[in-house]
């Protein structure tokens, strides 16, 4: 691992310190006593191997070292580059744009590794749309041997040897004769299908050896849709079948929902009403009931006496609705009194004949009338007993008199019993 350029100037800096305190030639060890991440700085420590001296030094942070790795994009899906440090494992990625069923790569080349004379170099062919890549290997410059004596001829699997001295990098050695080419004749050809890459199989004539290398990238499924409608209870689906292979897809469509509207016939006194929910779409519909809101009645009372009857009558403000109830009579409360009670006299009538002066005045008995003549016998021509005459006399039994009675009344309407 390098050490930057400023970790060498401190110990070189400390090391010029420890000099002017210490006479004898410093024999320095290193030692680490935490490595430094990516991300965080370590420790070391640098001590003379003879005497104490000795200084802590932190040992920079080494940055993230990523590698990308890429997962190519096709018609019907993204792609993804990744990068992945190849220390601490940290990494990060990027989404590649799927490319479409009528994308056509565009690769650009770059060359990863140069080739030398005995290591092969490695070419990069990265689609600048989709970032889809593949890799070509760039054949070793080979030595520009000399060759002096040959030991084993090469085949197509296994290398030959000679000597040879290298005019391009001046080296004399025992080499091997790199494997001859195989003979692969026509490759077999397989076409791209929709989720498959196409791709060619060569195989060598001499050696069996096959070798398979993509030509065409896969094509993509071309689909076609069939929508069943969602309705209000029930998902529909969006059925997608590729015309080129068959493949099929269902997604779902989630059902609408119903759109109710709401009709209300209004409950009365005495009957339910009904609140009606009722689907706009599909007509699916339900019943609520709404309870009769029951009378709201007013009473007027008339009021019973001790032998009638009462009633009281109950009438709905809102319907007009009548019933009668009837309160019972209350029945009288008789309680005894005492009154003074007057009784006629009682008697009977008698037919008397009385004596009639001529003066026309009549007398009960005859020694009244007699009385009444001598008392005026200087006018005795004008008097004198007169045509009899006869009448009714009433003839007292029993004298009027008072009597204290008890008797029974009622103390509520006053009603004598």
């Amino acid at each position: 691992m390098k050490r930057p350029i400023l970790f060498y100037f401190f110990v070189i800096l400390a090391s010029l310190f420890l000099l002017a305190g210490c006479q004898h030639s410093h024999q320095y060890y290193e030692t680490v006593i935490t490595p430094a991440t990516c991300t965080t700085e370590g420790e070391m420590y640098q001590g003379c191997k003879d005497c104490d001296s000795g200084s802590t030094y932190a040992i920079p942070a080494t940055g993230h070292s990523y590698k990308e790795t890429v997962v190519a994009a096709t018609a019907t899906t993204d792609g993804r580059k990744t990068y992945t440090c190849e220390s601490c494992g940290d990494s990060f990625f990027e989404v590649i744009p799927k490319t479409g069923a009528s994308h056509v790569h565009s690769y650009t080349e770059t060359v990863t590794t140069a080739a030398t004379c005995e290591a092969e170099g490695l070419k990069t062919f990265r689609c600048d749309g989709c970032g889809d890549s593949y890799t070509e290997k760039i054949a070793a410059t080979g030595h520009n041997y000399k060759k002096s004596i040959d030991e084993r001829q090469a085949t197509c699997t296994n290398e030959g040897m000679e000597y040879y001295l290298c005019s391009y990098c001046g080296s004399s050695r025992k080499v091997a004769i790199p494997m001859k080419n195989h003979d692969y004749g026509d490759p077999v050809v397989t076409e791209a299908t929709c989720v498959t890459d196409g791709s060619r199989l060569w195989t060598c004539k001499t050696c069996g050896l096959t070798v398979t290398d993509m030509i065409t990238a896969a094509t993509g499924h071309k689909y076609n849709e069939t929508v069943t409608a969602a309705t209000c209870d029930k998902d529909g689906a969006k059925v997608t079948t590729c015309e080129t292979c068959g493949d099929t897809r269902t997604e779902k469509i989630a059902a609408t929902g119903h759109s109710y509207t709401t009709t209300v016939r209004a409950a009365t006194c005495d009957t339910d009403g009904a609140r009606v929910t009722s689907c706009d779409d599909c007509g699916d519909s339900h019943t609520e009931r709404i309870a009769a809101t029951g009378h709201n009645y007013a009473s007027t009372v008339t009021d019973p006496t001790c032998d009638t009857d009462g009633v009281r009558t109950h009438v709905c403000d809102d319907c007009s609705h009548t019933y009668s109830e009837r309160i019972a009579a209350l029945g009288h409360k008789w309680v005894t009194g005492t009154r003074t009670v007057h009784h006629d006299e009682v008697g009977h009538t008698e037919v008397i004949d009385l004596a009639k002066c001529l003066c026309g005045e009549t007398f009960e008995t005859y020694v009244q009338f007699e009385e009444h003549c001598f008392a005026l016998i200087h006018e005795i021509d004008a008097h004198g007993p007169g045509t009899p005459d006869y009448t009714t006399k009433w003839v007292v039994d029993i004298p009027a008199y008072d009597e204290d009675v008890d008797y029974e009344y009622c103390d509520v309407c006053g009603v004598e019993k």
